[in-house]
């Protein structure tokens, strides 16, 4: 009979296998999330085609002012304008934003009829100014902010820099099919709305599972943790600074389900990270180990962007948590203490795989924190 048993797992492991393949095979076959800098200016569209473009704080303006847009991939949306204000600037009811770009016409914006705030963030509400905003956009080089209150005191409010801009959004209305149309944002032209094409409608999350099968062992058996080791020695040099020893002695074990296990091994760790590798492990005579895949399904970010994270195999997560109640582990890799920068991100067991739900990144350590990041991948 154990013979029998041991077979039966194998088989298992197997077919897990090919099914992962497939799982992942069938969602890179989907367009994947981008993310360019293009000077002073950032843009990330995701895999449905909703983007978003930032002008990003100056490096020694850590926290201060920042312009958003953001628009979905309907032929027919209309980009939306957001103002960032700085840490320690308020727009209160009534009070007027006064935005002067290097050349051409102010443009005021008074909170409660024209934007509403939050936390900060200044949402255009007022159409006339969005889209005196955007043409700014192309022909200027900079946004001066003045923060005109009620009692008429004038207070600086920093300002954003347009350097790059045009070549942003040129690479935004790319990304969603509309250059030559009358919405495109640089360069509009004549031709119909109707020549956009849908934008690509998001996939569907895997339903939320229990992990069952009972606790996991307390210390892996000793065939196991060899399997585990062996798989984590493959990872590529450079991967994880951890020597196996080392991982090996701050492993953690989680149930997926009968007879199959989730070990994460210390990778690497900071003053506020910390990574593992993780592996999907099969218990029995004769144990297997193989990486799991945490799919990050985005097109490689262009240096500098790119992060650590974007060049280490993608079983390593930073941060992570996983809920057994939901089949979800989550991450977050912070570039730095403040969490104003790296990547977040969340993937469900579906009983073969681990499938991405959402993903957002932000590589620019600017004071942009996470509600500000660019998604580039989304599921329904």
């Amino acid at each position: 009979m154990p013979v029998h048993h041991t077979a039966a797992r194998l088989l298992l492991a197997a077919t897990l296998g090919l099914a992962t393949t497939a799982v992942v095979a069938q969602e890179h076959a989907a367009e994947r999330g981008q993310i360019r800098s293009f000077r002073d200016w950032m843009v990330g569209c995701d895999n449905t085609r909703s983007c978003r473009a930032f002008a990003l704080p100056a490096i020694e303006n850590t926290g201060k002012a920042a312009l958003r847009i953001d628009r979905g991939g309907e032929a027919a949306e209309e980009a939306r304008v957001t103002i960032i204000l700085g840490q320690d600037v308020s727009l209160l009811p009534g009070a007027r934003l006064r935005l002067v770009p290097a050349t051409g016409a102010a443009i005021e914006i008074t909170a409660g009829r024209d934007a509403t705030e939050v936390d900060g963030d200044v949402e255009v509400t007022d159409a006339t100014a969005s889209r005196r905003l955007l043409a700014a956009l192309r022909t200027t080089d900079k946004l001066s902010l003045t923060l005109m209150q009620k009692d008429g005191a004038a207070v600086p409010a920093g300002v954003i820099s347009l350097d790059g801009a045009s070549a942003a959004l040129l690479w935004m209305d790319e990304r969603q099919k509309r250059i030559g149309t009358r919405t495109a944002l640089v360069r509009p032209d004549t031709a119909s709305t109707r020549v956009v094409p849908p934008p690509l409608a998001p996939p569907a999350a895997p339903p939320p599972v229990k992990l069952e099968g009972g606790p996991p062992p307390t210390e892996l058996p000793e065939p196991m943790l060899q399997a585990v080791l062996d798989a984590y020695r493959a990872l590529p040099a450079g991967s994880c600074d951890a020597s196996p020893e080392e991982s090996a002695e701050s492993l953690s074990a989680d149930r997926l389900a009968p007879g199959l296990l989730l070990v994460g091994l210390r990778c690497l760790a900071g003053a506020y990270n910390e990574a593992q590798a993780f592996y999907i492990v099969t218990e029995g005579d004769r144990p297997t180990a193989r990486p799991a895949s945490f799919a990050r399904l985005r097109e490689p970010a262009p240096e500098p962007d790119r992060m650590r994270s974007e060049t280490q195999p993608d079983n390593i997560l930073w941060n992570s948590e996983l809920d057994d109640t939901t089949g979800t582990i989550s991450h977050v890799a912070k570039g730095r203490g403040f969490a104003d920068c790296g990547e977040m991100g969340s993937w469900r067991w579906d009983g073969r795989a681990f499938r991405p739900v959402d993903l957002s990144f932000m590589p620019a350590c600017r004071g942009l924190l996470p509600p500000n990041w660019l998604t580039i991948y989304r599921t329904r």
